[in-house]
């Protein structure tokens, strides 16, 4: 997968595009179209809660895998995860879970050998679904070490709009679910909820899915597909300020960027004269992206409680290691359970 780097540059080329071809050309034009309801909204945004849960992972046999910054962001998702067991108890073991934009599966292979070696679960009682739109050569993916361990492990190569997972024979006789991503790109957190609040509806009688999902790459986000409409409505936004949101959301990775001479960025519109003001410091512009990263995964937990059947739904910052720092998790009430 490309780096945000090279998404950084893809989103800049874009955003001039859509200048050359708009009537807003310049980034404050933008945000403050609508009489400046975009920059007083971002203005106003609550502060994201820290909840790096990584120490959750007791067992020796997983501290051993904390070596490497991907690892220890997955350690984080892990224990997140795990805070739904608490949730279903005893179901732990009756429960599936979803790998949504899987790659290797290397998340779902962590979260094996956690559930076995912290929480004595038989790992032949659980199984996975490692969901991916790319096809992998069976050798580079983690499927084979974990049916080695006695995981029920079911691959499915489909894009998540397609995804029907009432058709995955693996859930078709199962307890509770609990879908994950790291990462879901641009609309593919809004192509998870869709799909997950479908196959929900088909088994009214067993708790919703649990959700712990990492969304990423904002800018590819379209409105279309976006499930935080009415969140963006709400708060008298336009799908002009969703295409601002969206473009400005690179702007988040510039201090990362700058860390590294070789992955510098042209930034757009760095020295335009611009009405209204000077333009945007570095620090206002890095800023500005974080705000409308939170800003649209807003939306989507909006979406979340709106479906009613949560217990909690909470946006949080799961790790501090990278930019795409927010984990989207919805837990089930714990009524539902006994239905």
């Amino acid at each position: 997968m490309p780096t945000h780097g090279v998404w950084c540059q893809v989103a800049v080329a874009e955003a001039r595009e859509r200048r050359r071809s708009g009537p807003l050309d310049t980034w404050r034009a933008r945000v403050e179209c609508g009489g400046g309801k975009l920059e007083a909204v971002l203005e106003g945004l609550p502060a994201l809660v820290h909840e790096d849960r990584g120490a959750m992972l007791l067992g020796q046999d997983a501290h051993d895998m904390l070596d490497g910054k991907h690892v220890q962001q997955e350690s984080s998702i892990i224990g997140h995860i795990l805070s739904v067991g608490k949730v279903h108890g005893s179901a732990t073991e009756a429960s599936a879970f979803v790998d949504f934009c899987s790659g290797r599966g290397t998340l779902s292979d962590h979260l094996h050998i956690v559930l076995v070696a912290d929480r004595n679960v038989s790992g032949e009682s659980l199984k996975f679904v490692l969901v991916d739109w790319a096809s992998l050569k069976a050798g580079h993916c983690r499927d084979g070490r974990m049916r080695s361990k006695g995981a029920h492990v079911t691959r499915v190569e489909a894009d998540i709009t397609d995804l029907c997972l009432a058709d995955v024979p693996l859930l078709r006789e199962t307890g509770p679910v609990t879908g994950y991503t790291k990462h879901a790109c641009g609309p593919a957190t809004d192509a998870v909820l869709r799909c997950v609040a479908s196959f929900d509806a088909g088994r009214a009688k067993l708790p919703p899915t649990a959700l712990i999902l990492a969304p990423c790459c904002h800018h590819r986000c379209t409105w279309a597909t976006y499930e935080g409409k009415a969140f963006f409505a709400s708060l008298g936004l336009t799908s002009e300020d969703f295409a601002t949101a969206a473009a400005l959301s690179p702007w988040a990775t510039l201090a990362e960027q700058s860390k590294g001479a070789q992955h510098a960025l042209s930034l757009p519109d760095d020295k335009e004269a611009l009405p209204g003001g000077p333009p945007p410091t570095f620090d206002r512009k890095v800023w500005l992206g974080r705000r409308c990263k939170h800003l649209l995964d807003l939306g989507r937990l909006h979406a979340l409680k709106a479906r009613g059947c949560f217990e909690s739904v909470r946006l949080v910052q799961y790790t501090m290691l990278s930019v795409e720092d927010r984990l989207l998790v919805a837990l089930p009430r714990p009524s539902t359970l006994d239905q």
